[in-house]
């Protein structure tokens, strides 16, 4: 079958855990590996495999270590409406100790999280949930007994047609403040052309920035990447810098010189 990594913390000894699929009958880039089997797996220094358990979910998306030692993944599950997130909290050997969904009756993705130091876990992706108009993004913060604490769905930074406007978020950390970020990409893909934005036309994809403060109000919502009739770009995957910036590894399709399929860093100076 065909497995793939989709996660790895460095913890404090330098040792690695990495969390992914196996046994897929997918080959490809998948966004979610449906009907594969998800795993989590330690290893040395020297890549040595020290355990390797099984999860039950489809796949692993991404794995943090807690204070206590023991392990968060985050994946996806399947409900009678879709997609839930899912949250498998493990112990120090991988074993699996309690597993939480979150979205309920909303379609709900999740493709990135980080975790604070009072074990809160931040997850982002997106939704079709909540009466949103097409797939919006989502941010949730769960507290440290697996209970949601607050979520924010947001999207549309450029102000189109929200029925065809996608909004797909795929990075989020915890910034210095105590707040958090999030990327992703804002465009569509239909016959739809919305126009007026000097960031480009409804078809042309860019990076969506959006920042929270720690109860989650949104603070600030912006997109970068190009300008108008410049090429697509999306967001998927942010850290934050120690001068309280942001690095995001991007993708791009430009319509410049570069050609299809590149990827590139954007740095983001906050004042």
């Amino acid at each position: 079958g065909v497995g793939g990594i989709r996660g790895i913390e460095v913890i404090n000894n330098d040792e690695i855990v990495v969390t992914g699929y196996k046994e897929g009958d997918e080959e490809g880039f998948l966004f979610i590996s449906d009907g594969s089997k998800g795993f989590i797996t330690k290893m040395s220094t020297t890549g040595e495999v020290i355990w390797d358990k099984d999860l039950s979910a489809m796949q692993g998306t991404k794995v943090k270590q807690t204070s206590q030692g023991g392990f968060v993944v985050g994946s996806v599950e399947w409900v009678d409406v879709g997609l839930n997130a899912s949250m498998h909290y493990l112990d120090s050997n991988g074993n699996t100790l309690s597993t939480k969904l979150f979205g309920g009756n909303n379609n709900v993705q999740l493709f990135d999280m980080d975790i604070t130091s009072n074990d809160y876990v931040v997850f982002t992706g997106h939704t079709t949930g909540y009466q949103t108009a097409n797939w919006d993004c989502i941010v949730m913060l769960i507290d440290d007994q697996g209970n949601e604490v607050w979520k924010n769905i947001f999207g549309n930074p450029r102000g189109y047609d929200p029925k065809y406007i996608l909004d797909e978020c795929y990075g989020v950390r915890e910034t210095l403040d105590g707040g958090f970020v999030v990327t992703g990409g804002t465009g569509d893909h239909s016959d739809y052309f919305g126009t007026g934005h000097p960031n480009g036309t409804s078809d042309d994809w860019k990076v969506l920035l959006s920042e929270f403060d720690k109860d989650g109000n949104m603070t600030s919502i912006n997109v970068f990447g190009g300008g108008l009739d410049k090429g697509n770009d999306a967001g998927e995957f942010i850290d934050v810098t120690s001068d309280g910036g942001y690095i995001i590894f991007s993708d791009t399709d430009s319509k410049g010189s570069k050609g299809p399929n590149n990827f590139g860093f954007l740095y983001i100076k906050n004042p």
